[in-house]
């Protein structure tokens, strides 16, 4: 009967363990997930893109401007442009010191560094 328990309890303790590494390791990888990089990145310009419940639905009625302006003031950056139709969010100039602290903000989904995009086309003979 001991020997029922105890692997019992031993198999409990490890279940326990392997459920608990996932979520420990998820939290650390959402906290470094936060702030994506860009390829041909301009030094201290961010996109930041807002949760919904913060801002309310994307259009017209969003507070994406509120939020943006709290944030920038908040956090220490010059905002640009604020997004509400396609996405909530806004664009920011901030070092990336300020960037990370943003980007732990529950209201912000995530802090895109801000890039330049090249057009790569080839033109077909006429």
């Amino acid at each position: 009967m001991k020997k029922i328990v105890f692997v019992l309890l031993a198999f409990a303790v490890g279940i326990f363990a392997l459920s608990y590494a996932p979520v420990q390791s998820t939290a650390q990888a959402d906290k470094t997930d936060k702030i994506k990089k860009a390829k041909n990145k301009i030094p201290n310009r961010y996109i930041v893109v807002l949760e919904e419940w913060a801002t309310g639905e994307t259009g017209e009625n969003s507070n994406a401007e509120g939020v943006a302006s709290e944030l920038g003031i908040v956090y220490g950056g010059r905002v640009d442009k604020v997004f509400k139709h396609a996405l909530n969010g806004f664009s920011v100039e901030m070092n990336e010191n300020q960037a990370e602290r943003l980007s732990e903000d529950p209201r912000v989904q995530f802090v895109e560094e801000d890039g330049e995009v090249f057009a790569n086309t080839t033109q077909s003979s006429a």
